[in-house]
């Protein structure tokens, strides 16, 4: 799985934090490329455009995301229907343990982890 742009803008969404889109090309502080985000108001520096940067070692927002699916009470739903994501792209030979020890290692890597929670607000499981 890949994270795409428009999955970055859902998750954003999902977490309640405005996606940024420009309101004009017109910039305030041309060398730092500022302008007013049109959907929320707020002076925002376009050369580093969003937050959360969805990095492969973007651990913050690997802990915010963790954090709202727990508070929405859906970790156990989604942490099984990630597992069963895991268990039809990777063929193990593993043990029982030994599978869920990878599993485990495997869903707590940012770049595994944010294209699954895409896949899961789309399937509307958020």
């Amino acid at each position: 799985m890949t994270l795409t742009e428009s999955d970055k803008k859902l998750i954003t969404e999902w977490l309640g934090m405005c996606w940024h889109e420009r309101k004009s090309e017109h910039t305030f502080l041309k060398s730092w490329d500022y302008s007013i985000c049109a959907k929320c108001g707020k002076s925002v520096n376009f050369q580093y455009f969003n937050f959360p940067s969805f990095s492969p070692d973007d651990w913050n927002t690997l802990y915010l995301i963790k954090e709202k699916i727990a508070r929405d009470g859906k970790w156990k739903n989604f942490y099984i229907w990630a597992r069963h994501q895991f268990c039809k792209d990777f063929v193990t030979v593993c043990s029982r343990d030994d599978m869920e020890a990878n599993f485990n290692c495997w869903l707590i890597q940012p770049i595994n982890f944010f294209p699954l929670v895409a896949e899961a607000i789309k399937e509307g499981m958020m």
